[in-house]
């Protein structure tokens, strides 16, 4: 028997693709998934998702229970049923959405920036994984557990179908927009990955630039207001993805789309959101390319070189809170958003009152005011996330406890330092009013008081909450949606639970009667009625479905709304400094 020759490694060796089809989906993908299956927030949420979907259809049979009392005849309950799935298909459509388009900037966002904090970056230099097949693997994996959460909702598809009323193509065309959707916020986060330092930035960066991408170009079309840009915002809002699953939703539940017309049918939205996918993933791969090139010439990372560039100390004087001392000197955010953020706020402020030319401009505060204060409150969600989290990471946390400083000193220390970091988007909302309303229309300046009272003592709370979960999660993205998703539940989810229980119960409770007062703890709320009080300049301020108050009373009011946020505050805090973290300080 002859011996067998080797195989030459430079004329059978594979190439790139045929490597990657034969060990698809590529070993970043597995490490991934046997990671994440050894988190135990990782089933926490998995069972959270479930018992969500669990409650949005409990709620919508509540809703809906009134009417099968009322039908006395067995053919009255056929059709009451038969309404009852529409309702359920949209309500846990339009959940799975919001869900999983955040878990995917979640799973998606520490997939490169945490690789390079760890210094595992360097170590994929010794493979031969190419730069797109260390992105498919991060994308896959993030997209591996969107499909198990989308899975779990299938039982329940599968259930409403019985009740009639329902069509497949319906089903096919939600999902046929949902899930192409979910994959661009995934891509977008990716990239924003790449030059990231921290996985809450890259989540959030994602997020955002979905965003701006659904609204920004018909927004833009509108401020020019010719008849070219209000059709090309037309165009635009055909393919954006919320916009048609809107659309997709009202003609299953009303049976028309409330007059819209249908110029372009929803698959052309998921032809469009995977082409935008392709172009960042491309994007993503070149960038990492290029950082993976600049690793192996053994040029100065990025991380080190904002180190080496950022703006010296202010003073060296350390005192007796070194931690707060250095969370002060730390620089948030690149250097080129610190050169431009007031070019950007004046002229985000020109592009608002340019568009108050076509309409009344007292409307402008309105949105001004609820838009600033929905992106404050998200960005002090996300801004100590990973305090705990990256300190253990980066393996600083051991040492930090090894020296005199207590966990009250430390947790005080991260949590003045990010409050600090925080002040540029409610002085936009404050200067816009200072300048526009009080300056060049003489409005009422109570709000200048009042914003600040209503808006600081939340921010506050979700600083202290982001800590106290940065501490028990170890991963940061983890512990930013969770941070995220307590400040919607208890905001928005609340209340409207009591309106649907209010609706439920309507012989003995009033929707509004129970509504309303769960809204007095939302700070949004609180802004749009100082905003409309101010704006109309009235001599008591009305507290929707509750009572008038004076100024005094109103500010009264207020003040106790801030001394209970910041109970909450220092309980969050003094819970923070006493969890198990600082007896389980070391990463796992």
């Amino acid at each position: 028997m002859s011996e067998s020759t080797p195989l030459s490694a430079d004329t059978d060796r594979p190439g790139i693709f045929t490597r990657w089809s034969l060990t698809f989906p590529g070993p970043v993908f597995m490490r991934e998934i046997n990671a994440s299956g050894r988190r135990t927030w990782t089933y926490v949420t998995r069972g959270l998702f479930v018992l969500g979907l669990a409650g949005i259809m409990g709620l919508v049979f509540l809703t809906h229970l009134p009417a099968l009392h009322a039908s006395v005849s067995g053919l009255a309950q056929v059709q009451a049923l038969q309404g009852l799935a529409p309702t359920a298909t949209a309500s846990l459509v339009w959940f799975l959405f919001v869900t999983l388009s955040l878990a995917a900037a979640s799973q998606c966002g520490g997939g490169i920036c945490d690789e390079r904090r760890k210094g595992s970056l360097a170590s994929l230099l010794t493979t031969p994984l190419a730069a797109w097949e260390i992105i498919m693997g991060k994308l896959l994996a993030g997209l591996a557990e969107m499909l198990l959460l989308g899975l779990a909702s299938l039982p329940l598809l599968l259930a409403v179908r019985i009740f009639g009323g329902l069509t497949a193509e319906t089903v096919f065309a939600s999902f046929g927009v949902m899930i192409p959707s979910i994959i661009l916020t995934a891509s977008l986060t990716i990239l924003a990955s790449v030059g990231a330092r921290h996985s809450s930035t890259a989540m959030l960066t994602g997020l955002g630039a979905t965003i701006v991408l659904w609204i920004g170009p018909p927004l833009l079309a509108l401020i020019g207001g010719t008849s070219v840009g209000t059709r090309a915002a037309a165009f635009w809002f055909d393919l954006v993805p919320p916009w048609v699953l809107g659309r997709v939703t009202a003609e299953l539940i009303f049976g028309q789309a409330f007059g819209m017309p249908a110029s372009f049918p929803w698959y052309m939205s998921s032809i469009a959101s995977l082409a935008a996918s392709a172009a960042a993933l491309l994007l993503a791969t070149m960038l990492l390319r290029r950082t993976l090139a600049r690793e192996a010439s053994g040029a100065t990372p990025v991380a080190a070189k904002a180190a080496i560039s950022a703006k010296a100390p202010t003073s060296r004087a350390v005192g007796d809170r070194p931690v707060l001392w250095r969370e002060l000197q730390i620089q948030r955010g690149r250097r080129w958003w610190r050169i431009l953020r007031w070019p950007v706020m004046l002229t985000l402020i020109v592009a608002l009152w340019s568009m108050a030319i076509s309409f009344s401009s007292d409307d402008i505060f309105y949105p001004v005011a609820i838009v600033g204060t929905i992106i404050s409150l998200v960005v002090a969600a996300t801004s100590t996330t990973g305090a705990i989290s990256t300190e253990r990471e980066s393996r600083t946390l051991d040492s930090l406890l090894a020296t005199p400083l207590t966990p009250a000193e430390i947790v005080t220390g991260k949590f003045f330092g990010a409050l600090r970091h925080l002040w540029f988007w409610p002085s936009v909302i404050l200067i816009h009013y200072l300048v526009m309303g009080v300056l060049f229309q003489g409005r009422n300046a109570w709000a200048l008081l009042l914003y600040p009272l209503a808006l600081v003592p939340p921010m506050a709370a979700l600083c202290a909450s982001g800590i106290l979960f940065s501490g028990l999660i170890r991963k940061t993205s983890t512990a930013t949606t969770v941070n995220l998703c307590v400040g919607v539940a208890a905001w928005m989810g609340v209340p409207i639970l009591g309106a649907i229980l209010g609706e439920v119960f309507r012989p003995l409770l009033e929707a509004s009667t129970v509504m309303t007062p769960l809204l007095l703890p939302n700070p949004v709320m609180h802004m749009f009625t100082t905003t409309d009080a101010c704006m109309r300049d009235r001599s008591t301020i009305d507290l929707p479905g509750l009572t008038e108050l004076a100024w005094s009373g109103y500010v009264a009011a207020l003040c106790i709304y801030a001394l209970g946020y910041a109970a909450l505050t220092w309980g969050l805090l003094a819970t923070a400094w006493s969890s198990r973290v600082w007896t389980n300080a070391s990463p796992r």
